[in-house]
Order: C-alpha cells, then sequence, then structure tokens
C-alpha cells in the first residue's frame, strides 16, 4: 500500500473512532428510539433502503464493480455489517437457501436496539429497521433484484441477538 493510501486509510478510521462513534452514532441511536416510540417503523425501514442503496453505490465505485454475486454478498455480509456499525457488532449468515436466494443474517451488538448509553430498548418488538432496511437496500443494488428484508429476533423483544431473513421479491 502506498504511504498515501495508508494515510488515507488512517483518516478515514480515525474520523470512525473520533466522529462517528462518540457523535453520530448515539444521534442517530437517539433519532432511532424517538421514532420507534411514534411508531414510524415503517419510515425507519424505507430510509435504510435508500442507505443500503447509496452504501452498495459507494462500496462498488471502491471495488471496481457495480453487482456481486449471490455468492460474493454472502461473503461479504459480516464485514459490510461490522463496518455499518462502525465496529460495534459482529455478524454471520446463518442460512442459505440456493435455490430461492434467501439468506438469514445474525447480529450481535447491534447498535439500533440501543439508546448511546448501552442500554437495550425494551420494545417488545424489533427495533433495528433501519438495519433492515440497510440490508435491503444493499442486495437489491447488488445483486440487481428487488430484495426484502424482515428481522425475525431482536434484542429489543428479548432475544440474544437480532436476526434478519432476506428474500428476493417475486
Amino acid at each position: 500500500m502506498s504511504s498515501i493510501k495508508k494515510k488515507l486509510a488512517d483518516i478515514i478510521l480515525n474520523v470512525s473512532k473520533d466522529i462517528v462513534i462518540p457523535v453520530l452514532m448515539p444521534q442517530i441511536q437517539l433519532l432511532n428510539a424517538h421514532m420507534l416510540q411514534l411508531g414510524l417503523d415503517r419510515q425507519l425501514y424505507v430510509y435504510g433502503t435508500q442507505v443500503g442503496v447509496e452504501m452498495a453505490k459507494l462500496a462498488g465505485r471502491k471495488m471496481g464493480k457495480d453487482k456481486m454475486s449471490f455468492e460474493e454478498l454472502l461473503e461479504w455480509s459480516p464485514f459490510i455489517v461490522k463496518h455499518i456499525t462502525v465496529g460495534l457488532s459482529k455478524a454471520e449468515v446463518t442460512h442459505v437457501d440456493w435455490k430461492t436466494g434467501e439468506y438469514t443474517i445474525r447480529v450481535y451488538n447491534s447498535p439500533y436496539a440501543k439508546l448511546p448509553d448501552g442500554k437495550i430498548i425494551k420494545l417488545g418488538r424489533p427495533a433495528c429497521h433501519l438495519l433492515a432496511g440497510i440490508f435491503a437496500g444493499g442486495a437489491t443494488r447488488v445483486l440487481g433484484r428487488l430484495y426484502t428484508a424482515e428481522e425475525t429476533k431482536c434484542i429489543a423483544k428479548g432475544d440474544k441477538y437480532c436476526e434478519f431473513h432476506l428474500k428476493p421479491v417475486r
């Protein structure tokens, strides 16, 4: 890696540590919590799909490819989750249906189900609609077909982790 690229990578990493985590993530968490209190779950999901499409476009430009195969998306999913949660979460693909194109992503420690102080939002229902939308929008963009994502487990409803089932729209 050239010294200029390394410097740029260091700057981006420091911006995440110095700005995104302490400043932006708490604001996103507060906004998310307020919208959930108001019952605006669908709006969070729709906004998330737009964010997912734009993030996938940007990543595609950086990687020099506009689309991915289904296999590549599955391989990259844990890495993608780590970055869209600014390193706060870990993820794994837990189920794949190669025939239908459906898959499940498990996310540990989702910041979208928490308040800035780290306390879990106790809703009794899923809270990570923004993240579900990001998954759906990103998958739609890189796979070239419309995907939906549904959060089936969430720490906000007492589960040990959050889980998202993604499937193509038929």
